[in-house]
């Protein structure tokens, strides 16, 4: 299991979601967003990455390449793919009501902050490996260890380099990066601990959700935030790191799929599909882009439920059984619960 935040990197996003806005879906429209821009995201970056064969192997290099292990060619894909999260992140907003317009800069800024994540990864593993030049250091051991010393030092360079491009430079955000990477790491190991035993894809996510809030509240602290700010980051973090959350234990469980047993091609994948007259794209866009701005109502919701069908009969012909095993656990513990919480807050 990777560690709490190292996919998608900072526990406190430089570029948070958009706010809800009233009549939309709300908290579960934002959760919503954050789940399919991190699926999104590691799948394009796993198609993007020329490493693998088939859809659970994509989802594999597609973490991979987000944190780094994949060199140039993955610091690309990693960009790459979070740009295209955000594509379908904001599409879903626009669908659920959450978002009133498209935007570009968010798209780059996503894709920036993936590079310097998957950049900083991919430095660190170079410089510690055999023949680097921190391979006989001191900490070259912590850091191949991928624990608490690498998520600090991941957070601090990430500040740093975000910093450097963008032509600012504050050692307290520096500083303040570096003691939330730590913060939201042992969170996020000790809800590990104390839910040991229990399914891992819960312990994922209330582990990614622990280590937002902590990182977030640390990061405030060292930022020195007023109350009012600091709560408002803490309920922010908090719906974030639960999306995050969701969106990994999702790719990473399409990604186990590959240890264990053969994954179709992408040409036997585009067969299938294709034989179903399913264009996974093409639907998810339909959604996103009908006209009506009902909010989340039963006008909304009915369009949705017989898109997602399609789009579980495609998934069942391109994927492996392991894998619709888990979409289909998941879809019928959430989706009730997603739809009444929708109307409640609608």
């Amino acid at each position: 299991m990777r560690g709490a935040g190292e996919v998608i990197g900072n526990v406190d996003p430089t570029v948070p979601p958009p706010p809800p806005k009233n009549g939309g879906c709300g908290v579960v429209g934002t959760l919503l967003m954050v789940a399919v821009a991190v699926v999104v995201s590691v799948y394009t970056a796993g198609a993007l990455s020329g490493v693998a064969t088939g859809f659970t192997q994509t989802m594999a290099a597609g973490l991979s390449a987000m944190t780094g292990e994949l060199g140039l060619t993955g610091i690309a894909a990693a960009a790459a793919g979070a740009a295209a999260g955000s594509v379908a992140s904001q599409l879903v907003g626009m669908a659920t009501g959450n978002v009133d317009k498209f935007s570009w800069k968010a798209v780059g800024q996503s894709a920036l902050a993936a590079g310097i994540t998957a950049g900083v990864g991919s430095a660190i593993t170079s410089a510690v490996a055999e023949g680097g030049f921190m391979a006989d250091s001191a900490i070259a051991p912590a850091l191949r260890a991928k624990g608490a010393t690498t998520a600090i030092v991941r957070a601090g360079m990430g500040s740093a380099v975000s910093q450097a491009i963008q032509g600012k430079w504050s050692w307290r955000e520096v500083g303040a990066s570096t003691v939330a990477g730590g913060a939201g790491y042992y969170a996020g190991e000790a809800v590990g601990r104390v839910m040991q035993g229990l399914d891992a894809n819960a312990v994922k996510i209330a582990a990614s959700t622990g280590a937002a809030v902590a990182g977030s509240w640390a990061r405030s602290q060292v930022m020195g935030y007023s109350s009012a700010e600091t709560r408002a980051r803490l309920s922010q973090a908090f719906i974030s790191g639960l999306g995050q959350g969701i969106g990994t234990a999702i790719s990473e469980s399409f990604a186990s799929g590959s240890r264990q047993k053969p994954a179709p091609t992408f040409a036997q994948d585009a067969a299938a599909s294709r034989s179903l007259g399913f264009r996974l794209p093409w639907d998810l866009l339909s959604i996103a882009l009908r006209p009506k701005r009902d909010g989340c109502g039963t006008t909304r919701w009915a369009p949705l439920r017989i898109r997602w069908q399609a789009v579980w009969t495609g998934l069942e012909a391109a994927s492996t059984r392991s894998s619709m095993v888990m979409v289909e656990r998941w879809t019928r513990r959430c989706l009730p619960w997603a739809r009444l919480l929708c109307h409640s807050v609608a």
